[in-house]
């Protein structure tokens, strides 16, 4: 069957090449060499990997002879025990499920690709240090694709070039007893740069002021203004508070070096949303 099939498949495949690369006693080149076994499973190499298996097959006793190994696939019930039972001989494959197998795997493989290719523009544009270096205008169905998986790549917090600038909103909410607080503290608002001893949120709440002040973002500002207006809890504001303006900003700015002492410094500020307004947000 294709399951049992499959696996002297992958068995054989696996033992060939343990024999060819992996020579005995050399434990740190076997090492080292596990380390690359991925690159022959890219796309591409894969695909060639495998049609160089499938010629090399039929000619497996041959070459194991000629390597001074056993020859394999030939008499497998020869000197056997009464104990031990012959290796099973499958059939080949037929011309149109060797097709089928190809055509799912070709498809797998290219889907694959599409994606990883899609992410890859958004490392170019995304990526700090690779953005300062090259200059590459992301097609749009690579900037499509990563909106609607969400997945950007700006891989800051694990590369070496750590982002050095932060921000936060900040909230200029007029309800209707005349009272201008930000919501996050239920204070007046105060236009600086963040400052832990005046905030107190969470990693998720944090991000979240962060993304919804990008223009990709723009587009979910409205949800965001309708929640704010909403009567109801909304971060501080009770159910009885009742907004009746407001201007949403997002503070940006340096942060000082790591045990220096220094405070942030404030370099951009961005009027994200307000209320009314023609858009409605």
């Amino acid at each position: 069957n294709d399951t049992e099939a499959a696996e002297i498949y992958a068995r054989s495949y696996a033992t060939l090449f343990r024999s060819l690369i992996t020579p005995p006693g050399v434990e740190l080149l076997k090492r080292g060499l596990r380390l690359l076994t991925w690159i022959a499973f890219v796309p591409g190499i894969d695909q060639i990997k495998g049609a160089a298996y499938d010629a090399f097959a039929p000619r497996r006793h041959t070459v194991s002879a000629w390597l001074g190994m056993g020859t394999c696939g030939v008499d497998f019930g020869a000197g056997l025990g009464a104990d031990e039972t012959p290796q099973t001989v499958l059939p080949a494959d037929s011309g149109a499920r060797r097709a089928m197998r190809w055509a799912r795997g070709g498809l797998a493989t290219l889907v694959v690709a599409f994606f990883l290719s899609a992410t890859f523009t958004q490392v170019l544009v995304e990526n700090a240090w690779v953005r300062r270096r090259i200059k590459v205008q992301q097609p749009e169905w690579g900037r499509d694709t990563v909106r609607l998986g969400r997945w950007f790549r700006g891989w800051s917090m694990f590369a070496p070039d750590a982002p050095k600038r932060d921000g936060c909103l900040v909230m200029d909410v007029t309800l209707a007893d005349g009272r201008r607080i930000d919501p996050q503290t239920m204070k007046e608002p105060v236009f600086a740069p963040c400052d832990v001893r005046r905030f107190s949120f969470d990693q998720f709440w944090g991000s979240y002021s962060m993304r919804i002040a990008m223009r990709r973002n723009e587009v979910y500002r409205k949800e965001f203004a309708e929640w704010l207006r909403r009567p109801g809890p909304r971060l501080g504001l009770t159910k009885d508070d009742r907004v009746k303006a407001f201007e949403v900003y997002y503070i940006g700015d340096k942060s000082p070096t790591p045990g220096s002492g220094e405070v942030p410094v404030e370099d951009e500020r961005i009027l994200v949303m307000k209320w009314p307004s023609k858009k409605g947000w």
